[in-house]
């Protein structure tokens, strides 16, 4: 078994009913239902109780198997989450230092989208169609990191996936994004004529 990450406890003394739910390290979902039954005449009542949680917490599963695991930054240790790898800032001006090949794609939709990019990137927004996605990125095997502006925005994560349903085997997200590149003191281009 692996390691206790979550637990919830849910008891009614007056019932002598206890239930744990554990979560445990590789996702499984285990229930304990015990009870101690005092008086014989709350039987039936305690039978309800018992089957009535029994079937919520059976309910709740899948979701409470899955608390800890919608964040991107969950992975497997290697950076490796729903087919892309994460790659971070030092990680990804390593690669610029030394001249490493690979395709940079702004995932910013144009409402949020002012011309600021980091250097060699193109614009290519998370809703944009499969056909500029393709027209982009020819080759499917081509090494690619996705961005947008930093943590908080969804778009890098949107059109990560979006590539790797698609059929791109080299995905990369990058999830701290324009803001943090500006943070550091890391160059930028503008697609803005001044």
């Amino acid at each position: 078994m692996g390691k206790e990450v979550g637990a919830l406890c849910a008891g009614s003394s007056a019932l002598g009913l206890h239930v744990k739910f554990l979560t445990v390290e590789n996702g499984n979902s285990i229930f304990y239902l015990s009870q101690n039954v005092w008086d014989s005449s709350q039987y039936k009542e305690e039978k309800q109780m018992k089957s009535w949680i029994l079937a919520s917490l059976l309910m709740i599963a899948p979701l409470a198997a899955h608390h800890g695991n919608h964040d991107d930054h969950d992975d497997n240790g290697a950076g490796q989450t729903h087919g892309y790898t994460t790659i971070h800032t030092d990680e990804l001006k390593g690669w610029y230092d030394q001249g490493k090949a690979f395709i940079l794609i702004d995932a910013r939709s144009k409402p949020y989208f002012e011309g600021t990019l980091l250097p060699k990137a193109k614009w290519v927004p998370a809703d944009a169609s499969d056909a500029d996605i393709k027209a982009a990125l020819p080759s499917k095997e081509t090494t690619v990191v996705v961005y947008c502006s930093g943590t908080e925005c969804p778009a890098s994560k949107w059109l990560a996936d979006r590539l790797v349903k698609l059929g791109y085997t080299n995905v990369y997200k990058y999830p701290e994004g324009l803001s943090e590149w500006i943070s550091k003191g890391y160059p930028t281009t503008s697609t803005k004529k001044s």
